[in-house]
C-alpha cells in the first residue's frame, strides 16, 4: 500500500511542479514585457494558488514519511522491494529534481526582473515627488539647494 501512496504523491508533485513552471513563466513574461501591475498580480496569484496546493501535498507527504519512518521520499522508495513500481518512483523523483532545478533558474531570472522593476518604480516616484538626488548633484553656486530636499524613498537610483 505504501508504494502506491508514494507513487501517487510523486505524481501529484510532478503535476503541481509543471503547473508552477507554467505559472512562473507567465509571471516572468509579464515582468519582462512591463505588462503592468494587473498582469503581474494575476500571474503572481496563479503562482500562489499552486503553492497552496503544493503545501497540502507536502503535508500529506510528511504524514506518509512519518508513518514509514523515512526522512525523504527517495529514502522511502529506497526501502521498498525491487519492482516496476520502484523503477517508476525513481524516474518520477529524477523528473522532480530536474524540474525543480529549472524552476530555481527561472526564479532567479524573475527575481532579477522584479528588482529592476522595483528600482525603476523608486526612481519614478522620486522624480514625481521632485526629490533631489543629493548635495553632489546640485550646482555649486547654489549652496542653499545643495542641502538634501524632501526624501520620499531611497534615492540611490
Amino acid at each position: 500500500m505504501s508504494m502506491d501512496e508514494i507513487l501517487r504523491l510523486i505524481g501529484e508533485k510532478l503535476v503541481l511542479v509543471r503547473q508552477l513552471a507554467e505559472a512562473a513563466e507567465k509571471q516572468r513574461r509579464a515582468l519582462k514585457a512591463h505588462a503592468g501591475g494587473r498582469a503581474v498580480a494575476a500571474a503572481t496569484r496563479e503562482v500562489e494558488a499552486v503553492f497552496q496546493r503544493m503545501e497540502a501535498v507536502e503535508r500529506e507527504s510528511a504524514g506518509l514519511l512519518a508513518r514509514l519512518d523515512a526522512p525523504s521520499l527517495s529514502e522511502a522508495v529506497n526501502r521498498q522491494p525491487y519492482s516496476p513500481h520502484k523503477l517508476r518512483a525513481w524516474q518520477g523523483l529524477r523528473r522532480l529534481c530536474t524540474l525543480a532545478e529549472r524552476l530555481r533558474e527561472d526564479n532567479d531570472v524573475s527575481r532579477i526582473l522584479l528588482e529592476k522593476e522595483y528600482a525603476y518604480l523608486r526612481f519614478s516616484l522620486n522624480v514625481m515627488a521632485e526629490a533631489q538626488a543629493g548635495p553632489g548633484y546640485d550646482a555649486p553656486e547654489e549652496p542653499v539647494r545643495a542641502v538634501q530636499g524632501r526624501k520620499l524613498f531611497d534615492q540611490s537610483v
